[in-house]
């Protein structure tokens, strides 16, 4: 199946990851229906139809798209809502705009074999000092949480090498910056967003019962997923390795991946999606927000997860259950 993306529609889909991010529950993280270190979804969903239009606006640089998105919704919450989502979602608009995707039909298998992901590499390598200079301006402002100092390449100083270095340099402390470096490999091969997408064709390019039944315990299996898989480093810079790592081995435990990741990661039975219990979620979620523990860059992974996948599947951004 060959279909047109538009710029219209790709923002579009970014708005309606960012709904999502705060329609599902997800443990530690604000919701709709859980407020947590002092913010609100409100604030967040405000803060994505502000960046918006500046991540979407073809007539600004990769780092002016950063600079004035995160500029606008810390000015507009008063708080850093989504400094991580900017940075993992902006390479990928860029890649559309650049590389001029609106203008011609794609396949499926344009994503699926590497392609876009290529594009996507290329914009990373194309990141000038001027560039880069802007984006330390937006960290800077943004000020996120467990920022800290750097005896090198730190945000507070002007850049002296682009920002594909600062990245590298960081990778180890920021998950984010690891993405820069390893080309999106951990996202654009997510096993849930690869299982997804063969649903999707299994099922003759139209989205499946199951996720529009209830697509939230979708998000919210995406959202556990990376949590079991990784430590987040928001935490982890924040409060520390032991923490985080606690953390990641009580996902595992809550959807069951203790032993090692399941190989069918996408649970269907009787045509539904399986899903934690709701209980044990809203426990963690409790006891997590009761200790400022926020698995921020877990959230921001999801939000750029669900972007591609909406990119992949035009028929999800009609689905609101």
């Amino acid at each position: 199946m060959r279909y047109q993306l538009s710029r219209r529609f790709s923002a579009v889909a970014f708005k309606w990851a960012c709904f999502w991010d705060v329609k599902a529950l997800k443990p530690g993280n604000v919701s709709l229906s859980s407020p947590g270190h002092n913010m609100t979804a409100k604030q967040f969903l405000l803060s994505s139809q502000l960046s918006a239009n500046s991540l979407f606006n073809s007539n600004f640089s990769f780092g002016k798209k950063i600079e004035i998105a995160v500029g606008d919704s810390v000015k507009a919450t008063g708080c850093n809502t989504n400094l991580g989502i900017i940075l993992l979602c902006t390479p990928i608009i860029q890649a559309l705009q650049k590389f001029k995707m609106y203008e011609k039909e794609i396949e499926l298998k344009f994503f699926k074999e590497g392609k876009f992901r290529n594009l996507v590499q290329r914009v990373l390598a194309d990141i000038n000092l001027e560039e880069t200079e802007a984006v330390f301006r937006a960290i800077k402002y943004a000020q996120p949480g467990g920022l800290g100092k750097s005896q090198k390449l730190d945000v507070s100083e002007t850049p002296t090498q682009t920002l594909m270095v600062a990245m590298d340099f960081a990778k180890k402390r920021d998950f984010i910056a690891k993405q820069y470096v390893c080309g999106f490999e951990d996202i654009f091969k997510q096993p849930m967003l690869e299982s997804v997408i063969s649903n999707y064709e299994e099922n003759g390019n139209k989205v499946p019962a199951f996720l529009k039944m209830n697509f939230s315990s979708f998000v919210q299996n995406l959202y556990m997923f990376w949590l079991a898989s990784n430590e987040d480093t928001h935490i982890c810079r924040k409060f520390g390795e032991k923490v985080s790592n606690s953390v990641m081995k009580e996902a595992q435990n809550l959807i069951g991946m203790e032993n090692g990741l399941q190989n069918d990661v996408l649970k269907v039975k009787n045509g539904k999606l399986f899903t934690t219990d709701r209980k044990r979620l809203r426990d963690l979620d409790c006891f997590l927000k009761k200790r400022g523990i926020n698995p921020g860059t877990t959230a921001d992974l999801t939000v750029c997860t669900l972007f591609l996948i909406a990119l992949q599947i035009p028929g999800l951004v009609n689905v609101r259950n």
